[in-house]
């Protein structure tokens, strides 16, 4: 089980390997035999650099009964009104992003099943968020992977987003460095009958797996079938909490000055 152990360090030990990240573009896939290698296939539509250790099995068979993940700030909130606030003013850069994720074993609630969860060590100053983004399949994704955490049997551990290709289909979608893909869902529309249309639905969860296991997760979707098809990929990212600044005004009658204190958004009042 996790934690996995401070990122920076496993971070220096994964930089000494050839292998640090892989970029998913259009028309390759992976040689299991050789040390470091990057080869041709038209099914996969994936160009990758990696290591000879690959698991297949670990990716699909790991969290197999977790839920998705778990609703965005805003979706959770949506019911007080649309957003007025722009989150990405509180993103953090990759290089802070990687100190502070953390992979940790979490017990069964009634909101989210038991199973591995990324959350940020400084639970204080950050938070992570939940964000969905549609993004075409054709020609490839253009994701850059960094392992930060990894190497164990069971394929667990921490991926990040490094960056993006440019021009890519993800260049430009909203995901950024220091991202971590939690899951990734095609649905197509199955035949449609004489009352309704049905979708098949294809998800695989990649949320705490290592470098190996997120290919893997990765190139178990279904095929590309045609230019236009999309794939809904959820992220986990690291925010920082937003300050709010509280003024306080007493009563006339208890003669005292007003004023202001800061506290994180959602914190409690009482103190």
């Amino acid at each position: 089980y996790c934690p996995v152990g401070p990122a920076t360090h496993i971070m220096r030990r994964f930089q000494a390997k050839t292998l640090v990240a892989a970029s998913l573009l259009a028309g390759s896939s992976v040689d299991a035999f050789s040390p470091v290698t990057r080869c041709v296939s038209p099914t996969h539509g994936v160009v990758l650099t990696t290591s000879a250790r690959r698991n297949p099995t670990c990716a699909t068979a790991l969290h197999a009964t977790a839920s998705a993940a778990k609703l965005s700030a805003a979706e959770r909130y949506s019911g007080a009104g649309e957003a007025t606030v722009d989150m990405n003013r509180y993103n953090i850069a990759l290089d802070k992003a990687a100190e502070e994720w953390n992979c940790v074993l979490s017990a069964g609630t009634a909101i989210q099943e038991a199973g591995v969860y990324l959350e940020c060590r400084d639970s204080q100053t950050y938070f992570v968020d939940t964000l969905k983004f549609d993004v075409g399949r054709s020609g490839g994704l253009g994701i850059e992977l960094l392992e930060l955490a990894g190497g164990r049997d069971d394929g667990l551990g921490i991926t990040v987003v490094s960056g993006l290709v440019a021009d890519s289909n993800a260049d430009g979608s909203g995901i950024l460095p220091g991202d971590s893909l939690a899951q990734l869902e095609v649905v197509r529309s199955a035949a449609p009958s004489a009352t309704s249309v049905e979708e098949e639905t294809t998800s695989v969860r990649t949320e705490c797996l290592g470098y190996d296991a997120t290919i893997d997760a990765i190139l178990s979707l279904p095929e590309v079938t045609s230019d236009d098809e999309t794939v809904r990929i959820t992220i986990k990212r690291i925010r920082r909490k937003p300050i709010v600044k509280i003024k306080l005004q007493f009563p006339p009658a208890q003669d005292e000055p007003d004023a202001t204190i800061e506290l994180f958004a959602g914190e409690n009042l009482r103190r």
